[in-house]
């Protein structure tokens, strides 16, 4: 699969949302069915808002969670008849423009700091560096609350 291709070797400042894209197009190039599906936030954040569904996409250390995605997909779609490719894109649809509908622009400060956070927590990075980097977003966040 070419998404653990990869995760074994990651290209530098490809991340796993924009690789995912990469990978779709490639795949659609080469005529090879069924395409690699995009990961990316608006569906990582639908599927885990609507189906519980929460996927790590902040990293190349997790392609079993790019498998479980594609496996969903694939059983979605078996049971309506679309392929991988068109439920990914409905999920994007629906996510974008549907009912309960997050706002894909701009995002809110906050749930940036939040996602920065999460990503520092998640890292192989050395306590004492975690720390100093949550010291410096709660900074940046009380320093935006005050204007």
């Amino acid at each position: 699969m070419g998404f653990r291709a990869m995760a074994d070797h990651p290209v530098q400042h490809l991340g796993v949302a924009f690789g995912t894209k990469f990978l779709f197009f490639a795949v659609e190039a080469a005529g090879v069915k069924p395409a690699a599906p995009v990961l990316d936030r608006v569906v990582r954040s639908w599927l885990a808002d609507n189906v519980g569904l929460r996927l790590d996409i902040w990293s190349w250390r997790r392609p079993q969670d790019y498998e479980l995605y594609c496996e969903k997909l694939t059983e979605w779609g078996e049971a309506r008849g679309p392929s991988v490719g068109d439920v990914e894109e409905a999920i994007f649809e629906f996510a974008l423009r549907g009912p309960g509908a997050r706002e894909a622009q701009p995002r809110r400060v906050e749930n940036v700091l939040e996602e920065l956070a999460d990503l520092v927590e998640r890292s192989d990075l050395s306590e004492d560096k975690k720390i100093e980097l949550s010291d410096c977003l709660e900074r940046l966040g009380l320093l935006l609350d005050e204007g």
